[in-house]
């Protein structure tokens, strides 16, 4: 087996972890014939493909040799939560791997009810007996039209309304979206808050307002989808009010825990404290990451011209976690900037992204993005026409190309696994006009 079918592999594993932390059931070891077919039948509902009891017995016992086909991969995913396997495989490379070992289970000694499965028996049963109806009738009057008689030909899009206003400046954010879908022709509407599928909600056509919650800061594409169909985007800005500190205790955590600012250090240097933490219930003997956020309206510039430079420090002594991972991330309205940073024995778990230029630290040497994090380490981004310069300490350590464009730079994001700080961060153009910087000092 080849490297890259083992991380795929380690990568369904997650999956599978994700999916039982879903169900909330009991430990999957546990699970008799009867909980599988059930499976079966709740994946179908969702994603509209069939997943046999045998596929799903071989996954769960973890008897297969090789990556299993993309039809089961993207159902599994989808019903994990997320667009398709693709996605979900770009994000769990882009956290730390070892930190999805375990995903929180609600209620350990669930097990799905009688009632349960004869309302999924039935649910299914009323879906499928319309579908082999439908084909059939299909089959008979268009046998060969060459045209697909399901096709959405939706009429009047372009009285279709779908704008939105924040009502505040810092998460959480109510974003109240004002749509006109009355004299389009639909069975169901829905809008989609970002890329995750899981935050995505039912629209009353005789409504104008919908109010979504953002729960963290960033660049989102919302869409409008009528019947499936993505009908029209609009772009939405969450804000924050200077630097907000927000704590995942699990990665993608639908809700993370904010800490005030004043209980978080802004002088000298931006830090919070495990003892903080623990007052807010973060349990600081488990792994937890502290984020740093600052989204708000700068100055206009380009992600493929700019240099960057900041000061961080992740120290075992003042609340880091083992491995000391660190991501230094510049937001982009149409993409990400990632650059790691950890201990030297952790560098396979390191991820670094430009855009679409994606390299993972355990098939790709990263050692040069590691170093002694209980100290200050000063990092430089030197960015000019897709060419992209890093430097640790004074010292050139990466360089390379890119193709695509992030688009302009929104904010920023610090992401420490445990309590790490920051220092200094400044962003310039080629030129040296500074379009942002805080040393802290205030």
């Amino acid at each position: 087996m080849d490297h890259h079918q083992s991380e795929d592999l380690q990568i369904l594993k997650i999956c599978l972890k994700k999916i039982e932390g879903k169900l909330g059931w009991i430990p999957s070891e546990h699970w008799k014939q009867r909980d599988f077919e059930y499976l079966s039948l709740l994946i179908f509902q969702e994603t509209h493909t069939t997943l046999s009891l045998s596929t799903l017995k071989r996954l769960w016992n973890q008897q297969y040799k090789s990556v299993p086909q993309v039809n089961t991969l993207n159902a599994l995913a989808i019903f994990a939560g997320f667009e398709d396997w693709m996605v979900f495989k770009d994000y769990v490379k882009g956290q730390d791997i070892q930190s999805f070992t375990t995903f929180k289970n609600s209620n350990p000694n669930k097990i799905p009810s009688k009632k349960d499965r004869r309302n999924a028996f039935k649910a299914v049963f009323l879906i499928t007996i319309p579908i082999i109806i439908i084909g059939s009738y299909l089959l008979s009057y268009f046998p060969n039209t060459g045209k697909n008689p399901l096709e959405k030909d939706f009429s009047n899009l372009d009285k279709v309304v779908f704008e939105s206003k924040s009502m505040s400046t810092e998460v959480p954010n109510s974003v109240v979206f004002k749509y006109n879908i009355s004299e389009t022709d639909f069975k169901t509407a829905k809008i989609q808050q970002s890329w995750d599928k899981r935050l995505t909600q039912t629209l009353l056509a005789k409504n104008e307002f919908h109010t979504c919650i953002y729960y963290y800061p960033g660049y989102f594409n919302a869409k409008l989808i009528l019947d499936d169909s993505v009908i029209k985007t609009h772009d939405v800005y969450v804000t924050t009010d200077g630097w907000q500190t927000l704590i995942e205790k699990e990665p993608f955590e639908t809700i993370p825990t904010y800490i005030p600012k004043n209980k978080v250090r802004q002088n000298q240097y931006l830090y919070v404290n495990p003892e903080t933490l623990a007052s807010h219930k973060i349990e600081t003997d488990k792994d937890y990451r502290v984020n740093y956020y600052y989204v708000k309206e700068l100055e206009k510039i380009s992600s493929d011209q700019f240099e960057f430079e900041t000061e961080i420090k992740n120290s075992l002594q003042e609340g880091a976690k083992t491995c000391q991972s660190t991501v230094i991330g510049i937001m982009c309205k149409n993409g990400r900037i990632n650059i790691p940073i950890s201990a030297k024995g952790c560098i396979s778990n390191n991820n670094l992204r430009f855009s679409e230029y994606f390299k993972h630290g355990k098939d790709h040497d990263l050692s040069a993005y590691s170093s002694n994090l209980n100290e200050w380490q000063k990092l430089k981004l030197v960015v000019n026409n897709f060419n992209v310069r890093v430097y640790l300490n004074g010292q050139k350590i990466d360089e390379f190309q890119y193709k695509e464009s992030a688009g302009d730079i929104i904010g920023f994001r610090y992401q420490f696994l445990g309590c790490g700080a920051i220092n200094s961060v400044k962003l310039t153009e080629p030129e040296g006009k500074i379009i942002f910087e805080d040393t802290f000092l205030n």
